[in-house]
């Protein structure tokens, strides 16, 4: 059975819009770079990452501090790299960070 006039409906105002620049990917989105050592997963991220103009950066990576000349062109707050991915606090560390830089922008 064929149906005919499938047109998608989107709400009059976006929630969580981001504008972000042209032939970037809209955000609010989930990324995840898969590939062999030295094909360039951490290049392609970095360069993603400068063009979308992010105040502030979370890396959870095995690999975190030892791209350090590479993830420097981002300014990534070492406080702010997590290289243990089996530690299950991870997201409740950096839920507890955003939420202090939340209180801090509405004082």
């Amino acid at each position: 059975m064929r149906t005919k006039n499938l047109k998608i409906e989107l709400p009059s105002s976006l929630k969580y819009k981001y504008d972000t620049p042209e032939m970037m990917p809209n955000l609010c989105t989930q990324l995840l770079c898969c590939g062999a050592k030295g094909m360039g997963k951490t290049i392609a991220i970095v360069n993603l990452v400068k063009k979308l103009n992010f105040d502030r950066v979370f890396l959870i990576s095995p690999t975190a501090k030892s791209n350090h000349s590479i993830l420097s062109m981002i300014n990534i707050d070492e406080d702010d790299m997590y290289e243990d991915t089996d530690d299950l606090t991870i997201i409740d560390d950096i839920i507890s960070k955003v939420e202090e830089e939340g209180k801090e922008y509405d004082e």
